[in-house]
Order: C-alpha cells, then structure tokens, then sequence
C-alpha cells in the first residue's frame, strides 16, 4: 500500500511513525479490500505496531472484508501470540487497545485476552543431512534453526502427530543438551533433533515447555 492508500503487490514499508491509538485504527480502517486475484498474493496489507520499548510487536494483516490476522510477538521474552486468523474489525481494536494499554505490549498475551494459539521461540541448532556417503548413508550436521513451541504444535508439528518429547542432558558423548522431536507423518516415524549451545535458553525451554505441551509427551534423559 502507498501513501495514497493505492494497494499494489509489493513488499516495501511504509513508516508513518508515532501514532496514536486513534489514528491506528483510523489508519486500519482507511485500508481498501484486497483487489481481484488477491488470493494469489503471498499476504494481505500489514500493519505493524511496536511498542514503546521496542522489544514487542503487534501485526494486523487484511485477509478480506471485517477478516484480519492479528500477530503478537515480545522479543524480550520469545512470547509469540496469535490472537486471531480471522478477527474480526471489533477484536482488532480490543487487541489493539490491549497492546496499547502497558509499555512492554504484555496486556495482549494468553490470559489477559482470548487467543487462537500462543507459543515461544527459542534460539536452537536444528540436525540436518548435509550429503551422502559412498554408501548412499546420509551425512548428518549442525545448522542455525529456531524452535517454536505453541499449544497447538512444536517445531511446526501438530501436537496430535507428536508421539514423543525427548529431553537429553548433556554426557561426554554429547557436549549440548538436545531435544527430539518423534512424530508421525504419512504411516511413518519421524525424528526431529535440536541442540542447544546456550544453556539459559534450555533451562528456559525446560520451564516452558509443560506450559504447552502434555506432560505425558515429556521425557528427560541422562
């Protein structure tokens, strides 16, 4: 969307600055419906809202008439919350209002508002197949990842295909702590692995992780 309010299918930014909750809905409001073949564009128009401290985040994307995604996320604390797909005009601005209402944006979290789904992001090392041996065995290594773990899903994956959470303490075998992920996709068994350099992120992946999952996915390791 240009300056203009013109919708065109480009990923450029717009920044109008501080705002006032007033002119954020009134600036919502101003958003034209999506044009013909809309459903072929990667999203709708997107505000995002920061909050004072910089350290949250609320995202209202225009999905259609009165049809909103409303995305909430605190960098300083890895929250992210969904607070609808498909909210309506009037939960958009309660949701607003929420986010406005304290500094951090903490108001717009599960608890204090009815949310779809909500979740944290933790900084993890995901085990990826980086080639093959002569033997056609794969070749296994380390690459930059992000685990999110939501009450719907872990690393992506619907908690009702989850068949188990394993915790691995570190060992002289293994320097990290490790998390793995067993699920079932298509009549199969799947494993996922992430490892954790940072041990303040796992201890707090430790604390969470209950939060959102059933105990009974849970086991721990030595």
């Amino acid at each position: 969307m240009d300056e203009s309010r013109r919708i065109f299918n480009s990923c450029e930014n717009l920044d109008f600055g501080l705002l006032e909750l007033d002119d954020v809905i009134d600036l919502i409001k101003s958003i034209p419906p999506p044009p013909p073949g809309y459903e072929e564009w990667d999203c709708g128009v997107t505000i995002t809202i920061e909050s004072e401290d910089g350290k949250a985040y609320v995202m209202v994307t225009m999905n259609g008439m009165d049809d909103y995604t409303v995305l909430k996320y605190d960098e300083g604390t890895g929250e992210e919350v969904l607070v609808g797909s498909s909210a309506t005009f009037n939960e958009v601005v309660e949701a607003l209002k929420a986010f406005y209402s304290t500094p951090t944006g903490r108001a717009l979290a599960p608890g204090r508002v009815k949310v779809e789904e909500y979740g944290m992001n933790y900084r993890a090392e995901v085990k990826v197949i980086i080639g093959y041996d002569e033997h056609g065995e794969p070749i296994t290594g380390w690459d930059e990842g992000n685990l999110n773990v939501t009450n719907r899903s872990v690393a992506g994956i619907p908690l009702n295909a989850v068949k188990a959470i394993k915790l691995l303490e570190p060992s002289p075998e293994r320097p990290y702590p490790q998390l793995v992920i067993e699920y079932e996709e298509g009549g199969r068994l799947w494993a996922i692995t992430f490892r954790f350099k940072d041990l303040s992120t796992y201890q707090r992946l430790l604390t969470d992780l209950p939060r959102f999952v059933p105990q009974g996915l849970i086991s721990r390791e030595w």
